[in-house]
């Protein structure tokens, strides 16, 4: 650990005992830092050009019907591309992107239907976090998900303990499909 006395006009006085921060460096950068303080023989004056912005992380997982339709989740039987995709945000709601395993293995989404009867879902073959929904029938059903790593691990959130909450499903209703064509049928 290597400690910095950062130095900036921006601060006041009252905050004077914020200056000192302990930095953690690679050992390049540490190296190349104990050199210049040796050729300067003295404190360096460092300048905090910019920050790097940090990605959010992910701290919820959320199963969201094809965005682009005017009714999400209400579809008919002659549906051919409703699909739901598995999003993850973090705790202000903003898209973070999908936890990462330690090992690198991939994330394998399962996505389930409650009433198989009305609707099916399979994983998409191009989209790992995507569920492509096929209509069977008219009624509603409740599209799921888990997953984990293809290691088997489970999905930890950012604290590396705590496992990461299954989505809420989310609701498809599947309704009769437009008429083929005018029919008149007369019983005797």
């Amino acid at each position: 650990m290597l400690y910095l006395t950062l130095v900036s006009s921006d601060w006041d006085s009252e905050r004077e005992h914020d200056r000192e921060v302990r930095v953690c460096f690679d050992d390049e950068t540490r190296e190349l830092i104990h050199t210049l303080i040796t050729v300067l023989k003295g404190p360096i004056e460092v300048k905090i050009i910019g920050t790097t912005p940090t990605q959010p992380v992910a701290t919820r997982a959320v199963l969201v019907i094809k965005k682009e339709q005017s009714m999400p989740g209400a579809i008919t039987v002659d549906t051919t591309n409703e699909t739901v995709t598995l999003e993850f945000t973090d705790d202000k709601g903003d898209t973070a992107a999908a936890p990462v395993s330690a090992s690198g293995s991939a994330l394998v989404v399962t996505f389930t239907s409650d009433n198989t009867a009305a609707a099916t879902v399979a994983t998409d073959a191009t989209n790992p976090l995507q569920g492509d929904i096929t209509p069977v029938a008219v009624g509603s059903a409740n599209i799921g998900a888990t997953f984990a790593y293809a290691d088997g691990t489970p999905v930890l959130e950012a604290d590396g303990v705590t496992a990461f909450p299954t989505p809420a499903p989310a609701a498809v209703t599947v309704s009769a499909g437009a008429a083929t064509g005018d029919a008149l049928v007369l019983s005797a």
